[in-house]
């Protein structure tokens, strides 16, 4: 690490960028830490009701869902447990491939790996493309879940606050990323939608 250091130094300095790097990246350093350390306290009395309401979206979603293509639809099985007949389950890439399949749609191919990719970019195209509810709502569902699994569901320390480990150089531009700390709690904030309950959760 200290001989990378070395030879990254000596191409800064020579390319002049030396001043940038310690303005943008070593002088944000510490408060990266501070936060990381000390974390940002959750409101945990709203995460809760936030929570019933999500899972009773959820729960609402899916009964339409499964109404309206006839068919049983599960978010996730759990382990060991095996789906009945007629049943979609929506974390299985292959069960939701084969389900627009036999609908007539015709999924994108991975230009390098020519393997079928069906990613929340190319279902919203299906649904744009064939105005297909059933597509809107299946969307949703993962949208929620990932609210749940990211936001609503990340630990917290005995005093309710998060620790997100921040990376300075995380992106290819000026924004930095997060993830979980070595404190065992966090996320990716970027996760947090502007639009919603997510980021109400977080006190000042």
């Amino acid at each position: 690490t200290y001989e990378a250091f070395i030879a990254m130094r000596d191409e800064l300095h020579r390319a002049k960028l030396w001043d940038v790097y310690v303005q943008n990246y070593l002088e944000e350093i510490e408060p990266a830490l501070r936060m990381e350390w000390y974390g940002t306290p959750f409101d945990e009395a709203y995460r809760s009701q936030v929570r019933v309401e999500t899972r009773d979206e959820l729960d609402d979603i899916q009964g339409k869902l499964t109404e309206l293509i006839g068919m049983h639809v599960v978010s996730k099985l759990q382990k060991g447990t095996k789906a009945k007949p007629d049943t979609l389950n929506l974390s299985s890439g292959l069960q939701v491939k084969a389900f627009l399949k036999k609908r007539g749609y015709v999924i994108s191919v991975n230009r390098k790996t020519g393997a079928p990719k069906l990613d929340k970019d190319d279902l919203a195209l299906l649904a744009i493309k064939h105005d297909d509810e059933a597509i809107r709502l299946m969307l949703r569902i993962k949208k929620l879940q990932n609210f749940e699994n990211r936001i609503l569901n990340v630990r917290l320390d005995e005093q309710g606050s998060i620790h997100c480990h921040f990376k300075i150089g995380g992106t290819n531009g000026t924004r930095w990323s997060s993830t979980e700390s070595i404190l065992e709690s966090g996320t990716n904030l970027q996760n947090a939608d502007r639009h919603g309950p997510a980021r109400s959760l977080f006190l000042p």
